[in-house]
């Protein structure tokens, strides 16, 4: 197979896989509860339920949404494949409280599991941090090679009271790229919104 057409179909494969698993499973501590427990409820306060609101990376532009997902691709798509997949998990249906380890793991047996096991992971950055002053977010910057493909993703989870939000940035290569920045600016100008009576934001 001409090689060009087969990294573009690894990176189509790569968009399934991230729309379909991210890293499989849930990170230690957010779990299923067992049978006979209940989940702890969850605390609202009066300024109603948080959403996470984000600029589309410039460059960007958003495709139909995929089972609920949004997946936004690159204007000059296809010569560049480079995209962005958003998903909305329930509270702690994923969340912030992956390791390096266990994330890693996790990630290698999703693949695996998949069809397509990855000869190569490497850690650029394992972040954790908070979103203005309140919600907890983990930035997880890492590379992964099929065979001699190397690329690129970036997975930016943020954690609000009630749903939890998961970024995922792909491309092909580790090199930084325009397309890469404009996706770290934009989920550096993240804000939160609340539909509650008392706030004054609008969702967007």
């Amino acid at each position: 197979m001409n090689r060009r057409i087969n990294k573009f179909l690894r990176m189509g494969m790569l968009l399934i896989l991230a729309i379909g698993i991210t890293a499989c499973g849930s990170p230690e501590g957010s779990a299923e509860p067992a049978e006979g427990e209940t989940e702890a409820p969850i605390v609202v306060d009066d300024r109603g339920v948080p959403t996470l609101v984000f600029p589309v990376p410039e460059g960007f532009v958003i495709a139909e949404g995929i089972d609920g997902n949004e997946v936004y691709y690159t204007e000059s798509y296809p010569e560049d494949t480079s995209n962005m997949v958003v998903k909305v998990y329930d509270h702690d249906a994923y969340g912030v409280n992956w390791d390096e380890e266990t994330f890693q793991s996790s990630y290698e047996a999703g693949y695996e599991e998949a069809g397509t096991p990855v000869s190569n992971f490497t850690y650029i950055r394992f972040e954790k941090g908070m979103l203005e002053n309140e919600y907890e977010t983990l930035l997880i910057d890492y590379t992964i090679e099929f065979n001699s493909d190397v690329y690129r993703q970036i997975e930016h989870i943020v954690q609000l009271d009630t749903r939890t939000y998961v970024q995922t940035y792909t491309q092909l290569g580790t090199q930084d790229t325009d397309h890469m920045n404009a996706f770290l600016t934009s989920i550096a100008r993240e804000s939160v919104t609340y539909d509650g009576e008392n706030s004054d934001e609008v969702n967007k």
